[in-house]
């Protein structure tokens, strides 16, 4: 038998736009879209996992002559540079213009209980070419089990 012992969820832009957003991402400049923190007691037994899901909403402008590409990335942690969880990159075909949603799932196994008693992820979203929108939604969810 599993045990929950968190489940939480992070929304940084609750509804998606349908119209050209007012901010980008930077280009190849790590953007937090959502964070969690779950709370796991440092004195937690057997093993934990832990599954994610996110959500990004990305605006293709149809000024863009190439490929555009986002990457989305879920650390364990608070830094764009802490333990990589999961990452994927979408590229979208030059006439894939306006609203776009981006999906990940991630999964954690094998997680060492905090010592804070708080395990935070984080997903970053990095426009790896010019001029993608942030039209929303953005969020983050977790659960941790154990057993």
């Amino acid at each position: 038998m599993f045990q929950l012992l968190d489940a939480r969820t992070s929304t940084n832009i609750p509804l998606g736009g349908f119209l050209f957003p007012t901010s980008t991402f930077l280009f190849e400049n790590p953007t937090l879209a959502g964070q969690i923190g779950l709370n796991v007691p440092p004195d937690t037994q057997g093993v934990i996992r832990v599954k994610l899901e996110g959500q990004v909403g990305v605006y293709i402008v149809e000024e863009n002559l190439f490929s555009p590409l986002v990457q989305v990335t879920i650390v364990r942690g608070e830094e764009a540079t802490d333990p990589l969880v999961s990452t994927t990159i979408v590229q979208f075909q030059p006439s894939e213009t306006g609203v776009k949603n981006i999906a990940i799932e991630a999964a954690d196994f094998e997680v060492s209980a905090p010592a804070s008693g708080v395990l935070i992820y984080t997903m970053f979203v990095t426009s790896l070419s010019e001029d993608v929108g942030r039209s929303g939604p953005e969020c983050l969810t977790g659960v941790a089990v154990t057993g």
